[in-house]
């Protein structure tokens, strides 16, 4: 991928249910509803709960009611994450990596007795939550330091070094307002294995980092588009997703549907929504106010 075209677009955003990877386990009082397969609460601070708050299982959403309870009939077979899209005003908690904790990620044994029930625990910002600032970087593309391309271009892991650090010293100038992160993809050029790098350099950034994937993020040796990206998926959490920050509705996506090249290997790609993301799409932008300005973050030029 070009990085003019990703810097284009990251200039355009400067312009313009465990702990485990999700929530707590724990559905509260609800009873579901017969052949309901997700259930849980959205709770304001562990004892409040928030009424209207958009739940997704990756294909349709669902809003949660008066006691902040939600429940939906998904398909198990098909579902990776059940996400939250965070309400405007209230802050996302990270977990240990520095990652925004709005998912809860489906386990094996979830799907073999068909239920999840899980909940969500939001705080709400006391200053100005509309007052904020949005870091925003794109393609760092390390390679490993035995790479042969390392010596001519990106000089491998030290350049994201320097990247992060001036992300977290800026980051800590700011102490009036809430920071955030979006990294606009490429986070990694095609080995997997530094994604255990870029979690390792989140940590250290005290400021959540939202991230959207990128084609060099998908794994070469995967059999289609789907599979591609179970490495970001792992270290990172859904490839797809939305959340609210101040009066602004952020929406990202994964908008490249990647394919095999001859050698059988998953790098060449089409621009473009595969009808999973364009289901779930339309049914997120369904709750969304049409008042409300959306912000689109993804890899690839819409």
């Amino acid at each position: 991928m070009k990085h003019l075209s990703t810097l284009i677009l990251a200039l355009m955003f400067i312009w313009a249910c465990t702990p485990e990877k999700g929530g707590n386990d724990n559905g509260g009082s609800i009873i579901p509803s017969e052949d309901v397969t997700v259930w849980g609460v959205v709770y304001a601070d562990g004892t409040n709960t928030i009424q209207g708050v958009v739940v997704s299982d990756g294909l349709s959403c669902v809003l949660t009611d008066e006691n902040g309870y939600f429940q939906m009939r998904s398909d198990l077979s098909r579902t990776r994450f059940i996400t939250v899209s965070i309400p405007s005003g209230y802050s996302v908690p990270v977990d240990s990596n520095g990652l925004p904790m709005f998912y809860h990620r489906v386990t094996d044994e979830e799907r073999a007795r068909n239920m999840v029930k899980c909940s969500f625990t939001f705080a709400p910002i006391n200053n100005n939550p509309d007052r904020y600032t949005l870091i925003v970087g794109a393609d760092p593309q390390p390679r490993p330091k035995t790479a042969k391309w390392d010596n001519i271009a990106y000089h491998s892991l030290d350049i994201c070094d320097d990247l992060y650090r001036d992300m977290r010293e800026k980051a800590a100038t700011i102490t009036d307002r809430k920071v955030y992160g979006l990294m606009l993809g490429d986070i990694v050029h095609e080995h997997m294995p530094l994604f255990d790098n870029y979690v390792e350099s989140l940590k250290t950034l005290g400021f959540p980092m939202f991230n959207v994937i990128g084609n060099h993020d998908n794994d070469l040796s995967s059999a289609d588009d789907t599979e591609g990206r179970h490495c970001f998926e792992e270290h990172l959490g859904p490839a797809y997703y939305s959340f609210n920050i101040g009066e602004w509705h952020f929406v990202v996506l994964d908008n490249l549907i990647m394919r095999k090249n001859d050698d059988g290997l998953l790098n060449q790609y089409d621009h473009g929504l595969t009808d999973e993301i364009w289901e779930w799409l339309q049914n997120d932008l369904s709750f969304v106010d049409r008042s409300t300005g959306i912000m689109v973050a993804a890899h690839a030029p819409m």
